[in-house]
């Protein structure tokens, strides 16, 4: 792990080739090596935000500890998802958004999301009615005004 962490230093046009062995650390579950997994938090950390989709891969449990470890790539890593289209955001774990957030922060979101879908279905039904309400009004209205 010090060879790829001062590659990654020194040479940042290999963040993508770093980045590709992280990928295969989350596979050998370098979690069980302790001196590993301590290389592959500061990998994650200095090769930020290219890291993130790797660190969205880890299990619950390793994410957890990989926060914990690294609290300052928390807000980050959470923008990063959040930047996510819908569909992006499917594919993201429910355990993996529970440890992003904390659970009032997740109950806020959930709420925030439903007033925002409800806000867009209200958007929808004001433009359909739209044309038929103002002719209504037109009929409602006196003449010669």
């Amino acid at each position: 792990m010090r060879t790829v962490i001062k590659a990654a230093a020194s040479y940042r046009g290999m963040v993508g080739f770093v980045v590709n062995i992280l990928q295969r650390l989350i596979v050998k579950q370098a979690w069980k090596q302790p001196r590993v997994w301590e290389g592959f938090i500061k990998c994650c950390k200095s090769t930020a935000p290219q890291s993130y989709a790797v660190v969205l891969q880890l299990p619950t449990a390793q994410l957890t500890s990989f926060l914990e470890s690294a609290p300052e790539l928390r807000d980050p890593l959470l923008l990063h998802v959040e930047n996510f289209s819908r569909s992006q955001r499917a594919h993201v774990q429910a355990s993996t958004m529970a440890v992003l957030y904390s659970e009032d922060e997740l109950a806020a979101a959930k709420r925030l999301q439903e007033m925002t879908d409800k806000d867009k279905d209200k958007d929808r039904e004001d433009s359909r009615e739209s044309p038929s309400a103002s002719a209504e009004e037109e009929d409602a209205a006196p003449p010669g005004e």
